[in-house]
């Protein structure tokens, strides 16, 4: 008796998760990803749906070893715009914004790219981070409700700091405000927050190569997230909430636009660029 899974049907392989879908689907049943360019292919030539452990070697084609090294190179390299971002805080002058300058800014350009390339490597494309047929309305629309949700999760950490009584430090404050609020700034925030999502991106899509639940690669990035910006444990709790929020969407919908343009934002708010 033949296999009822043996369907003579072509499917479509989705470019963004790897799950078979039927010729017929227009979108990927488990990601919602576009599937108007997959090509369907004969059923026969396609192989038995993998297990957990098996889905790196289909999205990726470098070994597990190569993948951890790759991920603790990147996670350490995530430290040198820190580093520098602190050396030029300690230079600044009283009031200016922290770790804003060119020398910081380039450094996020060249982790931006380094990431692309590593993401783009072993899969051929841009696929996995939602930067292909982009939908700009629907990607605008999530950015708002991400905006509107941020400060609701501040607001909501900062009373859970307080009733449990965490420490904060007096310099957590110093860059509630924008002196410069020129081009540079704008471009500067743009790509600053492009390095962050991106490598919050990136930690989600190498830990489920590596066999991580979804779940494991949120909070692992969020802790990441936190910890690079070095504040008080009363005001590393916004940020850890903000992390979650965002690393959940990417996981949910891997879309990296909409998270851009959310995080862009809400930093140009709370940083005081439209006062």
């Amino acid at each position: 008796m033949s296999d009822p899974s043996e369907s003579p049907e072509p499917v479509k392989i989705c470019p963004v998760c790897g799950k078979e879908n039927p010729d017929s689907f227009a979108v990927c049943w488990s990601c919602q990803a576009d599937l108007s360019h997959a090509t369907a292919i004969p059923t026969k030539v396609t192989q038995p749906a993998p297990t957990t452990g098996a889905v790196a070697a289909e999205t990726t084609s470098l070994p597990r070893t190569a993948l951890r090294v790759e991920l603790l190179v990147v996670l350490g390299l995530t430290w040198v715009p820190v580093v520098a971002a602190g050396i030029q805080r300690a230079l600044a002058p009283p009031g200016s914004l922290r770790g804003l300058s060119p020398a910081t800014t380039l450094l996020s350009l060249g982790f931006v790219g380094l990431l692309v390339y590593l993401i783009w490597r072993d899969r051929g494309s841009l696929a996995s981070l939602g930067v292909t047929q982009v939908v700009w309305w629907r990607e605008i629309a999530f950015a708002v409700v991400l905006v509107v949700a941020a400060p609701l999760l501040f607001v909501l950490a900062n009373v859970l700091a307080r009733w449990i009584d965490l420490p904060s430090w007096s310099r957590d404050s110093t860059t509630s405000a924008l002196v410069h609020r020129g081009p540079f700034t704008a471009v500067a925030l743009l790509i600053g927050v492009s390095a962050e999502e991106l490598q919050r991106a990136y930690v989600i899509i190498r830990l489920g190569d590596l066999g991580a639940r979804p779940a494991v690669g949120v909070f692992t990035s969020a802790l990441i997230f936190t910890i690079a910006h070095v504040y008080s444990p009363a005001g590393s709790l916004p940020v850890f909430f903000f992390g979650l929020l965002f690393g959940s969407a990417f996981s949910a919908t891997r879309r990296l636009p909409r998270l851009l343009l959310a995080h862009w934002v809400t930093d140009l708010i709370v940083l005081g660029w439209f006062q």
